[in-house]
């Protein structure tokens, strides 16, 4: 049983909360999910962050699941463009042998 949670903001068509509903082991999971790539259709979502909660929720600790969600996607995400952005310029690395 999934849920998808929309994000408004800036980047809104790229972040989301997807919960699941896992009844056999009696848990939440809340998923902070990032498309990489948007412009193209079929790239999955990845998951940026994960909460797990018992089944036993109310309101405000959903609320607060979610946001804690959020805000631990986001600074993943912020890493993630840093290492991309950098790692994007590097286009040939050579190794030197040692001739002993």
């Amino acid at each position: 049983m999934n849920w998808i949670v929309r994000i408004e903001g800036e980047n809104e068509k790229k972040e989301r909360i997807r919960i699941t509903f896992d009844p056999m082991a009696e848990q939440i999971h809340f998923y902070g999910e990032y498309k990489v790539h948007i412009r193209a259709n079929n790239v999955p979502w990845k998951v940026f962050s994960e909460h797990i909660h018992g089944m036993k929720i109310d309101l405000e600790t959903m609320k607060s699941m979610m946001e804690k969600c959020i805000v631990d996607m986001r600074i993943r995400v912020k890493e993630y463009e840093n290492l991309d952005k950098g790692l994007g310029v590097i286009k040939w690395v050579g190794l030197e042998e040692d001739e002993d």
